[in-house]
């Protein structure tokens, strides 16, 4: 048997070809992307808040932690009383 044309056919030719081409089925990417949840997001939110009021307090302990010291800090107490009677009721 003989063969004839061998030009016709170009195997290894057709393969590069085709690597070349973009393939439909893949997505392209476009780039790295992250969706955060309702749920994730409220807490980043909290957090943050806690930051804040992190400073807020400490700046509140340390004026009373100066009161204490000099003498000059005084209880309330009937708002000590009343904290007390909310909390057994």
């Amino acid at each position: 048997m003989k063969i004839l044309n061998t030009n016709l056919i170009h195997p290894y030719t057709s393969q590069s070809i085709s690597k070349q081409e973009s393939n439909p089925l893949k997505p392209e990417k476009k780039g790295d992307s992250v969706t955060l949840s309702s749920g994730t997001k409220d807490l980043q939110l909290i957090q943050k808040g806690m930051e804040t009021d992190s400073e807020t307090r400490s700046a509140k302990v340390n004026q009373l932690k100066n009161q204490v010291e000099q003498g000059t800090y005084t209880v309330n107490a009937e708002k000590t009383a009343g904290a007390f009677i909310d909390t057994l009721i």
